[in-house]
C-alpha cells in the first residue's frame, strides 16, 4: 500500500509539472524612432500637442501674457520651448507631472509632449 501512495504521488508530480510550460518574453529594442514600433509619423501640434494645451486655456487663454488659445497656442508655445535641450523647456518643466504648477500633464501627456519638442517642436 505504502509503495503505491508512492508511486501514484510520483506520477501525479510528474504529470503536473511536465504539464508547465515557460514562455520567456525578451525584451523588444528600442528603434531610432524613440520606441515606438517603427511609427515614423511625427507628433502633430494640431491634433495631439493642442488638445492638451486647452486644459490650460481656463487660466491661460485670450488676453493673458500666456495665451493658448486656438489662434496663438502655436507662437505663445514656439516661445517656450528649448529645441537645444528639450527636457528643459518650459512647457515641459513647469507643468510636469511632478512640477509645482497648478495644472499638471498626466505622464502620457508629457511623454508625447517631449517627443513633439525632441521632433523639432513643428507647427503641424
Amino acid at each position: 500500500m505504502k509503495k503505491q501512495i508512492i508511486f501514484f504521488t510520483f506520477a501525479l508530480f510528474t504529470l503536473v509539472f511536465s504539464g508547465c510550460k515557460y514562455d520567456f518574453i525578451l525584451p523588444v529594442p528600442e528603434d531610432d524612432n524613440g520606441g515606438n514600433g517603427g511609427n515614423t509619423n511625427p507628433v502633430s501640434f494640431a491634433s495631439q500637442i493642442f488638445p492638451i494645451l486647452t486644459n490650460c486655456t481656463a487660466c491661460h487663454g485670450a488676453g493673458k501674457s500666456i495665451d493658448f488659445s486656438a489662434g496663438a497656442a502655436y507662437s505663445t508655445v514656439s516661445k517656450l520651448v528649448n529645441t537645444a535641450s528639450p527636457a528643459q523647456s518650459k512647457i515641459y518643466t513647469v507643468p510636469s507631472p511632478d512640477g509645482s504648477h497648478a495644472m499638471k500633464y498626466k505622464t502620457g501627456e508629457a511623454a508625447l509632449l517631449l517627443k513633439w519638442i525632441t521632433e523639432g517642436a513643428k507647427n503641424n
